[in-house]
């Protein structure tokens, strides 16, 4: 579900809440024909004060989903507080108790008649009812599924836990109705009814198909009630019996031997229930006849109307990207306060953001899991077999599970220690599980509950394993032992997290007291030399010293003592928390209080078993001071501060710089980067003399034997010993590419991923790697020293180097991670790419797919043919090309390209499986497949060479078009290789091998990384991301990874102007640049609403006079320009994005794109990077002021996006007034300058309109505020692509004002400019027109040198 509502809408009241309030069935018939239309549907729960927090949540989260709710409250506190939240709300007297009343049984049999009869008065009035628990929280409208049942009476959730057989036996209606009769089977013999329950997938509690005998379970959590004479005469009869057994107890106190409406509801509707009788011809397969044939009901399917176990323990929604319905919070184990741990974990506890503190303030522990490897259990097959017995009546999982808790709540314990300690509260990391938790035995059907899809190992809800309940019973116990609740997982990754939070992380390692006395002088004084540093903490601490370690065995007094530097972080991220502390305390005895209050939360049991019950094996208790640390800690803690220390060295000044430590050729590199002090020559050994490797191919007219040898022996050695890392990182270039494959060292080294290798392919770039001491090895090719792009011949030489290259690395038995110089790592992508639940993918590839949505959705498990609805064949070549809704028969498109996977899957881009396989970014896993597989690419690549130098036609230009030539054979139809896990996996290579696509959100393409920007939307760092669709060649590379705070020339130029302005640098580097934006009135003029390629031409026109007259400006000031963010209404693309006669060529995007418009467009869609520098103008990306939009200064291994707040440069906003009429007229001049005539105004104007609404603009500048920060409040934007762009800056000082206009302003802004010459960056608040008043003298050289600079061509149209 969606994230909860922002806070404006959780403090909205109604003034006239006293209104909504009834008091008796008369009033409330009032109430509801006064403000519920006729016939529309009302939502109802009910609630007593005990149950107010989740009637709140109920409220809260269920506005956009629920129409016309309605709060039948049980004491007058709880219905004026549901009143004052705007819901209508009945204060019915039914002599009930405020407290929770769930474990006195007649009571909650009052309770539940009082409900049934409210569902009698409602339906009696003729409105369909959707009654539903206070512990349900609603997503998205139901109503229009509910319609999928125009035959049911009722509708009603279903305890089934297993989506699959839910699924499976509704799709089965049809084939058992035909072998069971429509009688379902009374007289039909047992076989029978056993081959039914096999075509059915029976399950327990999914019991609902045709011809069941038992095993059919509802849950009245949620009911939708159709007015109809059945449903009535149902409701009458339910409701009848509840009364008449409330009024026995109240004369005589007959009770009854159970309590509660769900009871009497499934006793009455299962009366002659089975054999189950479906009706048939139905859309869903799901009706039935209940209540002795009387009724026909209809179970809702549990995929959308999830419950417990389906939402919050096998998390369906996480693995398939569907949003449900609904989720009930059932098969709970401890009361209310489990269900607000369930709900906390997924975000969905509204609650918290009324606690305007709750997301904003306070200061954090966390710890990482850190499941040691020989704890888990290593899968035979494609999953876990957790019903494989172990030993004395055990199985592996239930072993399993017994030891991987342990080990968490050791960490829980050390953790909370920690917290305790530093006074912090604690955040719990996610949990590892092998074992569900259920009331009964579960091991025999595999440690999960029977019927169970789960897949184990799992992520288990904490009330699976912490007391909970016992932290809000006994808070006032626990909170004297400083032992408080800790926040779920999900706090870290809540959308609502402070950015203050979110941004101020900082990872502390534990490490045996010996290593950590040690690292501690120097990581002392760093903590020092960072405390006056704006840039993160995480990010100085890293670059000084390596990290921060604690040791094992410390005192909570002395913890506090060396972490007194990292009191400004809000978030310490402990990894090894289990063994750090020997008690929290302040002194050294045993902590009975914290180990008291601990044994109180931790659990006792978890299950039971055929052996019998089940126990944790808890911690032990914290023993106090270990003497053995003592020594060394006290020693190192009493030791003077030796500052000294940052004096000299190869990270000496990182702290004050902020800059990454760049290690000088020859000098050693710093010890926390590579694990050991290992001499720079060591590490960049290259190996050119080994013998050549038997097998690996050496064409005589391609390669020279003598050209290829064993690829870097001592690399890989390296890799498998001082780095331990499983794999090795390769990447190529020649000297033309030396900035490019600079930038990616760099990068490599930022993220610690030491085991790395670029291979020179010319003596130049050779010769230049050496001398700046990278990891090289030369690989002669025989392509001389030129840029090969442009070379048939050469790009094929290139790509066949490669493929040989890689063969060696394979056959000596090297995982290989293969990147284009322009492909970087913004994290160690080896964790994922060795996850257990891919070991059947033996080569994993990069994709130009552009449908992040659709993407996303082929993340989870395969669809069944059942959910696919369409054709299943793959598609032919014909079929693959069928545009959406073409010829009016969706049913041709294969599954893959389905509109149902969203945005634009039927477009050949916009799916994984049609889309370019791209070899910038890939992985192969070192195996027998992957060797063949390589030994053919060599050879195919050579018939290429071959081919071309016998001058024949060959349509393999290079190693990529030759990859996905080999990897497509019999590709299609695609066949998913382990479906239940993932719909990434395909057959490829005829069979030989299986083949991974990376989502998107692991590897991101140009498009969807710089245009759409899914990831930083999303709010993560994907592990990789590769500079594809691209324009101007190297230059608009380079200049989208500026943008991005990617180009390490940047952040080096960046920290040197921040030096500078620190140390008082009178002759310093100083800057100017304009607020962007457009305004409204530019791009449509009149107010008329225009069409996106005609608003994209003028937003152009518009932004590119801004540059040109900005331009001119700092040429003649001698001021170095900054580019700010521009704004695009189009795409850019190859091909035809704009006009055409069928509607996707409307949208004004790249085909098969998921672009959000407008949008922050990557410079080089407006300009031509290169041609600035040609022109003689000095010029930065706006990241050079704001750090950049992306996750290029994320903390190495980051996964969320961590947004820093950098040392800005002092600025002053010079205010321009905007002459909007003189703009336009620019605009229209420009345009006509540029040849766009009449008739191309009426193609790009009948183009189509924004298929987001209408259009949004920018008000730009002229207002005299707000400067860069406020340049996008009226555009419709991501909250990233806000930050992104806001992040730029603001005016630091008093703003100076010019005007723009005419001869009264003649030279007005280039006197206003000349008198801030102080400003170290110039703020123009407009810049379009800024020009026309000054002397055209002073600018005209300028001008005249910036005229090459902009972009010759931004699409083609069909015409």
């Amino acid at each position: 579900p969606p994230p909860p509502p922002p806070p404006d809408l959780l403090h909205k009241v109604s003034n006239d809440w006293r209104k909504l309030i009834a008091r008796s069935q008369d009033e409330l018939r009032h109430l509801l024909r006064t403000h519920v239309p006729a016939g529309a549907p009302i939502a109802v729960t009910f609630s007593s004060w005990a149950y107010r927090p989740f009637l709140f949540n109920w409220i809260l989260l269920g506005r956009d989903a629920l129409q016309y709710p309605v709060v039948v409250a049980f004491d007058d506190p709880t219905a004026e507080a549901a009143a004052r939240r705007g819901v209508i709300t009945l204060a019915l007297d039914a002599g009930l108790e405020m407290s929770d009343f769930r474990g006195k049984p007649m009571v909650f049999h009052q309770m539940a008649a009082a409900k049934s009869g409210l569902v009698e008065l409602i339906v009696e009035l003729d409105y369909p009812l959707l009654l539903s628990d206070t512990d349900v929280v609603w997503a998205k409208k139901p109503y229009e599924h509910f319609e999928l049942y125009p035959e049911a009476d009722v509708l009603i959730s279903n305890d089934c836990v297993s989506p699959r057989a839910d699924e499976q036996a509704a799709a089965a209606t049809p084939k058992l109705i035909e072998l069971m009769g429509v009688d379902g089977g009374k007289s039909k013999p047992h076989h029978i009814y056993e081959q039914a329950r096999k075509i059915a997938g029976a399950q327990p509690r999914c019991g609902h198909f045709h011809g069941t005998r038992n095993e059919f379970g509802v849950n009245t959590g949620i009911i939708f009630f159709k007015p109809t004479p059945a449903t009535k005469a149902f409701i009458r009869t339910w409701h009848g019996q509840l009364q008449t057994e409330v009024d026995a107890y109240k004369k005589d106190g007959t009770k009854v031997p159970y309590a509660g409406d769900q009871k009497v509801f499934n006793e009455h509707a299962m009366k002659g229930v089975y054999p189950v009788r479906c009706l048939p011809n139905t859309t869903t397969g799901r009706t039935l006849w209940a209540w002795e044939g009387k009724l026909k009901l209809a179970p809702l399917p549990v995929r959308g109307f999830t419950n417990g176990p389906v939402f919050f323990v096998n998390r369906l929604q996480q693995s398939t990207h569907d949003v449900p319905y609904a989720a009930h919070a059932t098969f709970q184990f401890q009361g209310a306060a489990g269900k607000r741990m369930r709900f906390r974990e997924q975000n969905l506890w509204a609650l918290d953001l009324e606690d305007s503190q709750y997301y904003a303030d306070g200061f954090f522990v966390t710890w990482a899991p850190q499941v040691p490897e020989d704890l888990l259990l290593e899968p035979r097959g494609e999953q876990i077999d957790c019903k494989r017995d172990a030993k004395d009546g055990f199985q592996e999982c239930d072993l399993a599970h017994v030891e991987v808790v342990a080990h968490h709540l050791r960490q829980i314990r050390g953790g909370m220690a920690i917290a305790q300690a530093l006074n912090r509260t604690s955040v719990l990391p996610h949990a590892l599980c092998y074992c569900d938790m259920y009331w009964n035995v579960i091991t025999p059907a595999g440690c999960r509950m029977d019927g169970s899809d789960l897949i184990q190992p799992f992520e288990c809800p904490y009330d699976n394993i912490l007391r909970v309940e016992h932290w809000e019973h006994n808070e006032e116990r626990l909170g004297k032992a400083q032992l408080y609740l800790p926040r779920p997982p999900a706090f870290l990754k809540s959308p609502h997290l402070s950015p203050a939070v979110r941004n101020s992380q900082l990872t502390v390692r534990v490490v045996p007291h010996e290593e950590w006395a040690k690292t501690y002088p120097r990581q002392r004084v760093c903590f020092k030399a960072c405390a006056g540093d704006s840039d993160p903490l995480s990010l100085c601490m890293r670059d000084c010293a390596g990290g921060v370690t604690i040791p094992e065995g410390a005192t909570g007094a002395q913890l506090r003592q060396m972490l007194d530097g990292a009191r400004s972080a809000r978030v310490l991220r402990v990894i090894g928390a289990g063994s750090a502390l020997a008690t929290p305390g302040k002194d050294a005895s045993a902590p009975k209080d914290f180990n008291d209050a601990m044994a109180e939360v931790l659990p006792a049991t978890w299950c039971c078993n055929k052996a019998g019950t089940r126990k944790h094996k808890l911690p032990e208790p914290l023993t106090g001071r270990r003497e053995d640390a003592n020594v060394a800690i006290e020693a190192a803690l009493r030791a003077p501060l030796d500052e000294s220390i940052l004096g000299s060295g190869a990270n000496a000044g990182a702290a004050t710089t902020g800059a990454a430590v760049q290690p000088e050729a020859g000098s050693a590199l710093p010890v926390a980067a590579l694990g050991g002090d290992v001499p720079l020559a060591d590490y960049a050994r290259t190996v050119e003399h080994d013998a050549p490797l038997p097998g690996v191919p050496t064409p005589a007219q391609t390669l020279r034997p003598e050209s290829f040898s064993v690829p870097l022996v001592e690399v890989v050695r390296r890799a498998h010993s001082e780095y331990s890392h499983p794999a090795t990182f390769v990447a190529f270039g020649t000297i033309s590419a030396k900035a490019q494959v600079l930038n990616w060292v760099d990068n490599m080294l930022r993220r610690n991923l030491l085991s790395h290798v670029v291979v020179a392919m010319d003596d130049q770039l050779h010769a230049a790697l050496l001398a700046a001491g990278v990891s090289t090895y030369h690989l002669d090719c025989g392509l001389g020293n030129g840029d090969v792009r442009g070379s048939e011949e050469g790009f094929r030489q290139l790509g066949m180097c490669k493929v040989a290259f890689l063969y060696g690395m394979l056959a000596r038995g090297v995982h290989v991670v293969l990147s284009d110089n322009d492909a970087l790592w913004l994290r160690d992508p080896v964790p994922y790419l060795l996850d257990p639940k891919w070991t059947s993918a033996h080569i994993f590839i990069s994709t130009d797919c552009l449908g992040a949505i659709a993407d996303a959705a082929m993340t989870g498990p395969a669809p069944s043919e059942k959910d696919r609805g369409v054709s299943t064949d793959g598609g032919s070549e014909v079929s693959m090309r069928l545009k959406y809704g073409a010829e009016g028969d969706l049913s041709k498109l294969p599954w893959y390209a389905h509109p149902r996977l969203g945005g634009h899957a039927w477009e050949r881009n916009g799916n994984i499986v049609e889309s370019a396989f791209n070899t910038g970014m890939l992985f192969f896993r070192a195996s027998a497949e992957t060797l063949q597989f390589a030994r053919e690419w060599v050879g195919a690549m050579d018939d290429a060479m071959q081919a071309f130098r016998a001058g024949k036609q060959m349509h393999v230009r290079d190693d990529q078009q030759a990859f996905n030539n080999l990897i497509r054979d019999h590709f299609l139809p695609p066949k998913v290789v382990v479906p239940q896990t993932t719909a990434r996996i395909f057959r490829a290579h005829a069979g030989k091998l299986a083949l991974l696509i990376m989502p998107l959100s692991v590897v991101a393409n140009g498009h969807t990384y710089f245009a759409q920007r899914s990831s930083q939307v999303a709010g993560l760092v994907p592990y990789g991301v590769h500079n594809t669709y691209n324009f101007h060649g190297s230059d608009g590379k380079e200049t989208r990874f500026r943008e991005a705070g990617l180009w390490a020339d940047e952040r080096a130029a960046r920290g040197a102007a921040l030096a500078q302005v620190a140390s008082g640098a009178s002759a310093r580097e100083k800057f100017l640049t304009w607020a962007p934006g457009v305004p409204i009135d530019v791009l449509a003029p009149a107010g008329k609403q225009t069409a996106p390629a005609m608003a994209h031409m003028r937003a152009v026109a518009y932004q590119l006079l801004s540059m040109r007259n900005a331009a001119a400006y700092a040429n003649v000031l001698n001021r170095t320009l900054v580019v700010p963010p521009m704004m695009c209404y189009c795409d850019r693309y190859y091909n035809v994005i704009a006009g055409g006669d069928s509607p996707e060529k409307a949208s004004c995007r790249a085909p098969g794109s998921d672009l959000v418009l407008p949008f922050v467009c990557p410079m080089d869609y407006l300009i031509d990077p290169g041609s600035l520098d040609k022109a003689g103008l000095r010029w930065r990306s706006h990241a050079f002021l704001g750090g950049g939009h992306t996750g290029g200064d994320a903390e190495p291994g980051a996964a969320a996006l961590q947004r820093s707040t950098p040392r800005r440069l002092p600025q002053r906003e010079v205010s321009v007034a905007l002459n909007v009429a003189a703009a336009s007229k620019a605009v229209d001049d420009t345009l006509a300058l540029w040849g766009i005539t009449a008739e191309i105004r009426e193609l790009l104007a009948a183009s189509g309109a924004f298929a987001e609404g209408p259009l949004l603009a920018s008000t730009g500048g002229g207002d005299g505020g707000g400067g860069l920060v406020g340049m996008v409040a009226d555009v419709r934007m991501s909250e990233t692509q806000a930050q992104a762009v806001a992040s730029v800056g603001g005016a630091a000082a008093a703003g100076l004002s010019a005007s723009g206009e005419g001869a009264a302003g003649k030279g007005a802004v280039l006197t206003a400019l000349q008198t801030a010459a102080d400003a170290d960056v110039l703020v123009l608040s407009s810049a379009a027109t800024a020009a026309c008043g000054d002397d055209a003298k002073a600018l005209g050289a300028a001008n005249g040198a910036v005229q090459g600079i902009f972009t010759s061509m931004w699409c083609r149209t069909p015409k």
